[in-house]
């Protein structure tokens, strides 16, 4: 694989508002992500959004934890992101961190990756509004690693990945 496509963040954000229920359908309609809470009410979250860039890579996703089962990370979507607007407020609504994103490849129902590690580099937790993970070139089993590989790049996956692999 080429180092270069290796050399980015690789972001993770949820589709689903504690209040509203599931955006996924607003979202691709929009072409937007967006966090669910208020700027001023999680900053950790919202200092994430900020550091996204046009171009970098988005996966919209969800975690499900069936009953007495281990949790599972869910993919729904593949995106680039082309703008960050940052911090709007929407008519009658509150204000939300959004990202202009074109989807480029939904899955029909969810891709599954059931080997998800326990925490999140830097903190957090896997249903946090949005996290970034970042590839270690020098750990190739690390599993943040296989998690990138599965979401981005269909490698251990029940699907294809979106983007095609290259170079050496």
């Amino acid at each position: 694989m080429s180092d270069q496509l290796y050399k980015r963040p690789y972001w993770f954000g949820g589709t689903s508002y504690r209040e509203y229920g599931e955006q996924w359908g607003r979202f691709k309609k929009e072409g937007i992500w967006e966090m669910g809470w208020p700027p001023d009410e999680k900053p950790i979250f919202a200092s994430r959004v900020k550091a996204i860039q046009p171009f970098d890579l988005i996966a919209a996703r969800s975690k499900n934890t069936p009953s007495g089962k281990a949790a599972q990370l869910l993919i729904r979507a593949l995106g680039v992101v082309i703008r960050n607007r940052g911090e709007e407020t929407r008519k009658g609504g509150h204000p939300r961190m959004r990202l202009d994103v074109l989807w480029l490849k939904e899955f029909g129902d969810f891709r599954r990756c059931e080997e998800i590690p326990s925490g999140i580099p830097g903190g957090g937790r896997w249903r946090d509004a949005i996290y970034r993970l970042e590839y270690k070139p020098e750990d190739k089993g690390h599993s943040h690693n296989r998690i990138i590989d599965f979401a981005f790049w269909g490698i251990g996956g029940d699907a294809s990945g979106v983007l095609r692999r290259g170079g050496s």
